[in-house]
């Protein structure tokens, strides 16, 4: 009997449109407009990471698939909570290894 097939591989990267490449091509180069910036992080946090879907994968192979797509989701959580943060409470002029 054939497998039913996965309903999410959590390791496939979206496709990506014409205009999101171009945004981030922009966000890497120093010269993305405003809405460049916004189209670059919104696919990165939302499509990418996939912050804000639901990761659990049922099945075989169901915990390896749900612990790779937290990890995942993990980055984009992690960047929202920068977004979200006061700025006054970091340090500043250090490297990240002088942080703590």
């Amino acid at each position: 009997m054939p497998q039913p097939k996965k309903l999410f591989e959590p390791w496939a990267p979206p496709v990506a449109t014409a205009a999101e490449v171009a945004a981030l091509k922009a966000l890497a180069a120093g010269t993305a407009s405003p809405e460049q910036q916004r189209r670059s992080l919104d696919f990165i946090i939302q499509r990418v990471a996939g912050t804000y879907e639901e990761v659990y994968c049922p099945g075989e192979g169901g915990n390896r698939d749900t612990a790779y797509a937290l990890g995942k989701r993990r980055v984009g959580t992690y960047i929202v909570s920068l977004l979200n943060a006061d700025i006054r409470k970091f340090k500043t002029d250090q490297s990240p290894t002088e942080q703590s």
